[in-house]
């Protein structure tokens, strides 16, 4: 029902967004058993449904795993790393909660809720921090500095000596209000 729902959504010629054509490849992946979860561990992972989304104010990724198999499920740790091979996609994701759902009479599922790395900068992964630079700084290495590397596609620009300073922000909230001073968004690739 979900394929031919997809399928609507396509014939129905409106433009569709990222999110929605990935949401919309994962379900016809899914259907056709050419998705692969590895774990941390290198070992390979079945799901029985996957559910990925990118909000348009948010610069994570972030999902609904339900394992096929309750052992996988046991043996994934929170905080833990995933690798989500959706055909020629891969999501980098890390484990930040497990749910044990019953949806009939003596059936278990185990349920992952996964999240984009770049969430490790971003409350409750984070805690607020006191970021001052006293010397000139680019805008780039200034935000490397707080969330680490970056594909940057912004003009960089120079941040004057003793202008850039954040109190009892998150990493990751600061990085973001420093790239929205030119109009720019964070966005967290899937890998």
């Amino acid at each position: 029902a979900k394929i031919e729902a997809d399928k609507l959504e396509i014939a129905g010629g409106a433009a569709l967004t990222e999110s929605q054509r990935i949401r919309i490849k994962l379900d016809q992946d899914l259907a056709a058993g050419r998705v692969k979860l590895s774990a941390q561990n290198e070992r390979a992972v079945r799901l029985l449904q996957a559910t990925l989304s990118c909000d348009e104010d948010s610069p994570v990724w972030i999902g609904r795993l339900t394992l096929a198999d309750l052992s996988d499920y046991a043996a994934i740790g929170l905080g833990e790393t995933l690798d989500l091979h959706l055909g020629s996609e891969r999501f980098v994701f890390i484990v930040d909660g497990k749910m044990l759902s019953r949806p009939g009479v003596g059936e278990t599922r185990g349920e992952l809720s996964v999240v984009s790395p770049l969430a490790r900068y971003e409350a409750p992964f984070a805690a607020t921090v006191r970021y001052a630079v006293t010397g000139a700084i680019s805008a780039q290495a200034a935000i490397s500095a707080l969330i680490g590397p970056v594909d940057w596609q912004l003009p960089d620009w120079t941040i004057p000596a003793g202008r850039l300073t954040f109190a009892e922000v998150t990493p990751l909230t600061a990085a973001r209000n420093l790239v929205a001073a030119i109009g720019g968004i964070i966005e967290s690739t899937p890998a």
